[in-house]
Protein backbone atom coordinates (compact mmCIF):
# COMPACT_ATOMS: atom_id res chain seq x y z
CA UNK A 1 0.00 0.00 0.00
CA UNK A 2 1.00 3.69 -0.80
CA UNK A 3 1.01 6.61 1.80
CA UNK A 4 1.12 10.14 0.56
CA UNK A 5 1.50 12.55 3.35
CA UNK A 6 1.91 16.68 2.79
CA UNK A 7 0.78 19.72 4.55
CA UNK A 8 -1.39 22.48 3.70
CA UNK A 9 -0.33 25.97 4.89
CA UNK A 10 -3.87 27.92 4.41
CA UNK A 11 -3.65 31.76 5.20
CA UNK A 12 -5.45 34.72 4.78
CA UNK A 13 -6.50 38.06 6.61
CA UNK A 14 -10.26 36.92 6.38
CA UNK A 15 -11.68 34.09 9.60
CA UNK A 16 -14.86 33.66 6.86
CA UNK A 17 -12.39 32.75 4.09
CA UNK A 18 -10.20 30.17 5.79
CA UNK A 19 -13.51 28.71 7.13
CA UNK A 20 -14.59 28.15 3.43
CA UNK A 21 -11.11 27.40 2.28
CA UNK A 22 -10.81 24.69 4.93
CA UNK A 23 -14.20 23.55 4.15
CA UNK A 24 -13.68 23.50 0.23
CA UNK A 25 -10.22 21.37 0.51
CA UNK A 26 -11.44 19.30 2.94
CA UNK A 27 -14.65 18.28 0.10
CA UNK A 28 -12.33 18.00 -2.78
CA UNK A 29 -9.61 15.59 -0.57
CA UNK A 30 -13.04 13.56 -0.23
CA UNK A 31 -14.65 13.49 -3.77
CA UNK A 32 -11.03 12.75 -5.26
CA UNK A 33 -10.30 9.84 -2.82
CA UNK A 34 -13.63 8.38 -3.58
CA UNK A 35 -14.15 8.96 -6.71
CA UNK A 36 -10.59 6.82 -6.82
CA UNK A 37 -11.35 4.39 -3.87
CA UNK A 38 -8.93 5.62 -1.77
CA UNK A 39 -9.31 5.91 2.31
CA UNK A 40 -8.02 9.40 3.55
CA UNK A 41 -7.26 11.26 6.96
CA UNK A 42 -7.05 15.05 7.62
CA UNK A 43 -5.52 15.95 10.67
CA UNK A 44 -5.13 19.69 11.41
CA UNK A 45 -2.05 20.21 13.37
CA UNK A 46 -2.73 23.86 14.10
CA UNK A 47 -5.32 26.70 13.33
CA UNK A 48 -4.75 29.93 13.80
CA UNK A 49 -7.43 33.48 13.59
CA UNK A 50 -6.29 35.68 10.64
CA UNK A 51 -4.26 38.17 10.73
CA UNK A 52 -3.21 41.12 8.33
CA UNK A 53 0.06 40.82 7.42
CA UNK A 54 1.71 44.09 8.08
CA UNK A 55 1.83 46.05 4.60
CA UNK A 56 5.06 47.80 5.18
CA UNK A 57 7.16 43.99 5.24
CA UNK A 58 5.01 43.24 2.29
CA UNK A 59 6.78 45.98 0.55
CA UNK A 60 9.62 45.34 1.57
CA UNK A 61 9.64 41.58 0.17
CA UNK A 62 8.06 42.65 -2.63
CA UNK A 63 10.77 45.01 -3.03
CA UNK A 64 13.70 42.26 -1.62
CA UNK A 65 12.27 40.14 -4.95
CA UNK A 66 12.21 42.53 -7.45
CA UNK A 67 16.19 43.70 -6.76
CA UNK A 68 16.87 39.73 -6.50
CA UNK A 69 15.10 38.93 -10.22
CA UNK A 70 13.36 36.26 -8.06
CA UNK A 71 9.34 36.70 -9.05
CA UNK A 72 7.06 38.88 -9.03
CA UNK A 73 4.98 38.66 -5.38
CA UNK A 74 0.78 38.89 -5.79
CA UNK A 75 -1.19 40.30 -4.06
CA UNK A 76 -3.15 37.87 -3.44
CA UNK A 77 -3.70 34.21 -4.77
CA UNK A 78 -6.33 32.29 -6.04
CA UNK A 79 -5.36 27.92 -6.49
CA UNK A 80 -7.62 26.14 -8.32
CA UNK A 81 -7.16 22.65 -6.61
CA UNK A 82 -8.27 19.51 -8.97
CA UNK A 83 -6.90 16.07 -8.03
Amino acid sequence: MTEVEFTIDFRSPSNEILADGDERIRKLIAQTCDRRGLSHTIDATESAPAVEMDLRLCDRLKHAGTLMHVCTIPESLQVDLTL
